[in-house]
Order: structure tokens, then sequence, then C-alpha cells
């Protein structure tokens, strides 16, 4: 019988705040960055992988590696008073209620729907709104952004054809051609959405 010499893939790994300590990475990190991941990704969270730390990140070049900087929240993200705010309460007080308080009046300060996102070219079923969809573009049905409602969407996919077909909305016969989701940052995707 042959033997394979192919390695198994990695099973796909992914970090957010609440893991990202796990990653033999973060020892590579300074007190401070990791503080203000820490902070900062109550904020704006932020999802990234295994593949992404260990083949995209130049650990050596970190906080200016391009990829981290795409990655990872910084400290600078946040206005000083702000941040400082924050970190009090994740870090010494550890009051969620404040800190729930604190990033939602911060958030509304960001804008987080600058575009009219909640409000503008929003679809519709039988007259009923299709909550955190938009048209967009020059028609419809060839660019559609899909946004993330608890802002807990940094990196991912989506299926247009079938959230849209959910609904009964979109005809079997309409190709979308691009689709963005929208969270803490955008991910732009083809028609392979």
């Amino acid at each position: 019988m042959p033997v394979s010499t192919e390695a198994t893939p990695a099973k796909f790994k992914p970090y957010t705040r609440q893991s990202i300590a796990n990653a033999r990475q973060w020892q590579w990190m300074s007190p401070d960055l990791q503080e203000a991941v820490q902070v900062v990704s109550h904020v704006l969270p932020f999802r990234t992988n295994e593949y992404v730390m260990e083949q995209l990140i130049d650990w050596n070049n970190v906080p200016d590696d391009p990829i981290y900087r795409l990655t990872f929240p910084h400290r600078d993200m946040l206005p000083a008073r702000e941040y400082e705010q924050l970190r009090d309460l994740v870090l010494y007080k550890k009051d969620d209620a404040a800190i729930a308080k604190l990033v939602r009046d911060i958030r509304m300060r960001m804008n987080p729907h600058p575009a009219g996102q909640m409000t503008h070219n929003v679809p519709r079923v039988n007259d009923a709104p299709l909550k955190g969809l938009q048209h967009k573009y020059l028609c419809w049905c060839k660019t559609s952004l899909k946004f993330s409602m608890k802002f807990d969407l940094s990196q991912s996919y989506v299926r247009v054809r079938s959230a849209y077909s959910t609904h009964g909305y979109l005809p079997q016969t309409c190709c979308i051609d691009d689709c963005c989701t929208c969270g803490s940052n955008c991910l732009a995707t083809s028609s392979q959405c």
C-alpha cells in the first residue's frame, strides 16, 4: 500500500479577544500591545486565525507590520481619554455594565452608520425591511452590503444568495456580482460570495 507524503491540512483555528492569549505569538507582543488589543477590541472587535498569525505577520516588525496593523486593534484607534476610561473599566474595575455603556457611547460617537446603512436602500419583503441588508451602487441586484448588527464581524464571508433566498427576496435567476460584509472592518468579496 502506498504511503502518502502529503501533510494533513491544519484545522482552522480562529482567535478573538477571548482566545488570543492562547496563541503562541501573544507572548511575543509587548505588554502595551497586549493591553491595547484587550481594551480596544471591546469597541472594535477583531478576528484572526492561525494562518494569518503564522504565515502573514512578520513578528520581527510588530507593531509596524502591515498585516498586523490590519488585523489587530491599536491604542491609537481611540482618543486617549476614551482609551484611558475603557482601560480602567476593563482592567481594573471589571464592571460589565459600565463597559457596555462606554463601548456603546464610543461606537455612537464614531457614527457606526455614516452612510445611512440602517435606513437607506433597505430591501423589503412583504413591506417589512430586511435588517442588516442594503442595496448599493448601480444595480441593486449586482452589489449588496450586509452589515453586522453587533459589530462582531471583522473577517467573514457571507453566502448572500442563500441569505436573501431564505427571506424569499432574490429570484432564483438573479446573480449578485459583489457583496461586502461590513462589521468592524469591511471585507469585499467577488461573485464567489
